[in-house]
């Protein structure tokens, strides 16, 4: 068994062999109690000061041109380097002038005032923060504003009678009328707007998004608000790390049995949100193979992607849309037994 003074002759050693290759004088022997933490402690430190953020920045006056942004703070870091990395996104040159400001028009001066999924504004130089005021510029493109709106459209279970929310056509008895679920699409809502999401009818919320991307906050948000008897809308997560068509069959499984999980919900007359970060390619992607494993034909599904949220249908990409081709010669669809 080593002694403690060979053990204290090893821990020297070794950290004249460190300050060697730091090319620092090691001609001081330093007692084994002043010695460097151990490397796990200093790389656990080093973890729990870095920190993700996302958020959404624009230019200032003109909401339709948002870009996410995903930056890592240190202790170090400072708002001037988050406008700075904000700049590099939106394709501008960046300036000291430049200024950042908060949805609310507050111009942002200390990093704590930056949280998760906020919405940033860039000004120009010398220019003041300009407020939106029409209803349309309340709503991004790509989305990430407090108002929620939902573009629901009917779906039946027999893969027919395409109808809109506003379809107020009442023919027939209800007895002959094929039950129905309605589905939107939409982009990552805040937390801090959860809440809305019961308000405009939604009875489940299908989040795409990966651990990584807060996917496990939103979801206790969620159950939080059952607890308190505040919501009944009931979350449901499909964890996609990419926005590229899934090849690995163990996944294609783990989708088959989500998609099976909301087309149930459907079923029963329930009406579905599905969001990955921006509501386009992931969203677009797996509503597809849904509506496709309904028993919709492909056109005809592509078609209603775009009533429940025209940019989805236009930019989720033929390749996302065509994956649920694959999809089905897998799993098959709802009606095949």
């Amino acid at each position: 068994m080593d002694s403690v003074e060979d053990r204290e002759q090893r821990q020297s050693k070794k950290y004249k062999n460190r300050l060697r290759k730091e090319g620092k004088n090691y001609g001081v022997q330093v007692p084994p109690s002043s010695w460097v933490k151990d490397e796990k402690e200093k790389k656990q430190e080093v973890e729990e000061d870095v920190q993700k953020t996302r958020v959404t920045v624009f230019l200032n006056g003109d909401k339709s041109k948002g870009k996410a942004l995903v930056f890592t703070t240190t202790s170090d870091t400072t708002v001037s380097d988050v406008v700075q990395l904000a700049c590099n996104k939106l394709k501008l040159k960046y300036t000291a002038s430049k200024k950042m400001y908060s949805d609310s028009g507050v111009e942002i001066t200390k990093l704590s005032e930056i949280h998760q999924d906020d919405n940033l504004f860039l000004s120009k130089k010398d220019e003041d923060y300009v407020k939106m005021q029409s209803p349309e510029d309340q709503i991004s493109v790509r989305g990430t504003v407090a108002d929620l709106h939902f573009n629901f459209v009917n779906v039946s279970i027999d893969g027919n009678n395409v109808t809109t929310q506003n379809d107020t056509e009442t023919t027939g008895s209800e007895e002959s009328k094929p039950k129905l679920g309605r589905i939107a699409l939409h982009h990552r809502p805040k937390k801090l707007h959860l809440h809305v999401l019961e308000q405009n009818g939604c009875s489940h919320l299908l989040t795409l998004l990966s651990q990584k991307e807060g996917a496990p906050q939103i979801g206790k948000v969620i159950q939080e608000r059952q607890v308190d008897h505040k919501q009944n809308t009931q979350w449901i997560w499909l964890p996609l790390s990419g926005a590229d068509p899934v090849k690995d069959l163990q996944l294609i499984y783990s989708i088959a049995e989500k998609v099976k999980e909301v087309v149930k919900v459907l079923r029963e007359g329930g009406s579905v949100v599905i969001h990955c970060a921006a509501g386009v390619h992931r969203t677009g992607m797996i509503t597809q193979a849904i509506l496709r494993y309904m028993g919709y034909e492909k056109v005809e599904a592509r078609t209603m992607i775009k009533q429940m949220r025209e940019i989805t249908g236009n930019e989720c990409g033929d390749h996302r849309l065509d994956w649920a081709e694959h999809f089905l010669s897998i799993v098959g669809t709802e009606k095949e037994p």
